[in-house]
């Protein structure tokens, strides 16, 4: 009842001067309201525009990064591929105008304002990355400009081992900012248009309660609100076509290093082991000239393709290189699951963890059997396939030097089959062949893993014997020609040979050595043949 009362006495006029007062001061106090909040909303509108701004301008630096990214890498895979050097030169050109592009287009960004995680990213990440891969994509150029083909493979291999992985790390950071910015963008959106909602319902408030001075101020604020939605729709809608353009090409760039890694499985011999040497990854090329399956490989070590003939101390050396980190490259004949053998040239590279630990090494293989097949023809005597004189030449050649460098003694052997014209004479040069190999077959079976032997010419053999004196050579040569003498020659029966058996002096030359083997073979025919004759 008192608060009727009261309020009948302001209405009545009795307090006329205290409403008028109130009055007005509500009125004044709603006008600066909604000046302050006008103001305060105009505010938060420009600076929605701005951010807006710099980050549509942000992700326009970023997809023209990425970009010129994705067309370094095809450029450097162009020369790769071209043959012609001069275009290879302009393409080379185009590869430096594209690096001082990105150069240029990253310090334009570096410039802007960043959050904290894009800072990370372009001056810590991207510098790591750039770091790794710009040498590896100098080499890969340098070597395929190089007129051969081991190069190009090197190329391709460093292509695909660091510039495409780091091209992807870099494209999939590029397309993580792009996707945060677009995430600012459309949170800025939400809330321009969550406060200009706001705004509005406090204009209508406010119209009904200020009159026409309320009316014109929202009028104004309406204005203004709708100016700023549709700058940040336009905005909006711009950026989302230029994400949606980005994010396709992105996953066109993908689709294509997809495609490099699926060449890379298909036809390059590789094989990832951890760093105990077991198996974790094998390729398809790597499946199919061993004749394994991948769960046959997966989980074991290397050795279930090592093939006998390789020699322990070989696998001792690799093991020794890259457990040290080092890398190391070589030829290895292995077995394929059927038996088979076929070599392979093999690039060894340990892998690292973020601590710079040996977490594993990554094998990469070029089948070379055809290569060595024909190296072998090269250096084989036809009938008997020991080696033949240009094999014996050269080994005799380094072992001469190597023997003489580190005062190692070194013993040739010299020997002729007695009387072979006459076997030829009487049983035809088909007999005389087959005795050929037989001998040969005979030296084969006697001679040490550390000897070499071969046909010197005509009926006559040689055999290179390194770190052994003239005592070793002598009981070698005595051993075979009893071998030989005890023979029976199929169509010819028993068959001899005599020996002249000779040691290096030192600094002696080639000519020199076998000279003297052949003036002890000389005097051992001489002497009645069947005998090892040693020179003095």
């Amino acid at each position: 009842m008192l608060k009727l009362k009261s309020l009948r006495n302001i209405v009545s006029g009795n307090n006329v001067v205290p409403l008028v007062a109130v009055t007005l001061f509500i009125f004044f106090y709603l006008i600066l309201v909604l000046s302050f909040n006008y103001v305060k909303f105009l505010n938060e509108m420009e600076v929605a525009i701005a951010q807006g701004s710099l980050d549509s301008h942000k992700m326009r630096l970023n997809s023209e990064l990425m970009e010129v990214a994705r067309s370094r890498t095809r450029i450097t895979n162009q020369i790769i591929d071209e043959s012609d050097p001069f275009e290879q030169d302009e393409l080379s050109l185009e590869l430096d105008k594209l690096a001082g592009r990105f150069a240029r287009l990253r310090e334009e960004l570096i410039a802007l304002e960043l959050t904290d995680n894009e800072r990370k990213v372009l001056l810590e990440e991207h510098p790591e990355i750039v770091t790794a891969i710009l040498p590896a994509q100098r080499k890969a150029v340098q070597l395929a400009m190089n007129d051969d083909p081991a190069d190009k493979y090197q190329a391709r291999r460093i292509l695909y081992l660091t510039v495409l992985p780091g091209q992807g790390r870099m494209i999939e950071s590029f397309s993580e900012m792009i996707e945060k910015e677009q995430e600012r963008i459309e949170e800025v959106s939400r809330s321009a248009q969550a406060k200009a909602v706001d705004t509005k319902s406090k204009g209508y408030v406010l119209i009904t309660l200020v009159a026409g001075i309320s009316l014109v101020m929202s009028v104004l604020v309406l204005f203004h609100i709708r100016r700023i939605q549709t700058a940040l729709l336009a905005s909006y809608e711009n950026l989302e076509k230029t994400v949606e353009k980005r994010t396709e090409e992105l996953s066109n760039a993908t689709d294509e290093l997809q495609r490099y890694v699926d060449l890379v499985d298909k036809y390059v011999i590789t094989s990832h082991t951890n760093e105990h040497g077991i198996i974790t990854y094998t390729s398809d090329a790597f499946c199919k000239i061993s004749q394994y399956s991948e769960s046959e490989l997966i989980g074991h070590p290397h050795s279930i393709v090592r093939h006998p003939d390789m020699p322990r101390a070989l696998y001792e050396e690799l093991w020794s290189t890259i457990k040290q980190g080092k890398s190391w490259q070589g030829e290895i004949k292995n077995r394929a699951k059927d038996g088979s053998a076929y070599w392979v040239d093999v690039n060894i590279e340990p892998q690292f963890d973020n601590q710079g630990d040996i977490s594993g090494y990554v094998a990469f293989r070029q089948d070379i059997t055809d290569k060595k097949r024909i190296e072998q023809l090269s250096i084989t005597d036809v009938l008997t396939q020991l080696n033949n004189r240009l094999k014996l030449d050269k080994t005799l050649d380094e072992e001469i030097n190597r023997a003489n460098r580190y005062h190692d003694p070194l013993s040739v052997i010299l020997l002729d089959i007695d009387f072979f014209k006459k076997v030829n004479d009487t049983y035809g040069h088909q007999a005389g062949d087959a005795v050929l190999v037989e001998v040969a077959d005979i030296i084969r079976k006697k001679i040490r893993t550390t000897d070499v032997a071969g046909r010197w010419g005509g009926e006559e053999f040689l055999i290179i014997c390194s770190h052994t004196g003239l005592e070793g050579a002598s009981e070698l040569a005595e051993r075979i020609r009893f071998a030989i003498a005890s023979h029976q020659f199929e169509d010819v029966g028993q068959v001899t040979s005599s020996f002249g058996v000779a040691m290096l002096i030192q600094n002696e030359l080639e000519k020199e050595l076998m000279s003297r083997a052949d003036m002890a073979l000389y005097e051992a025919k001489q002497a009645g043949r069947n005998r090892v004759q040693v020179a003095s």
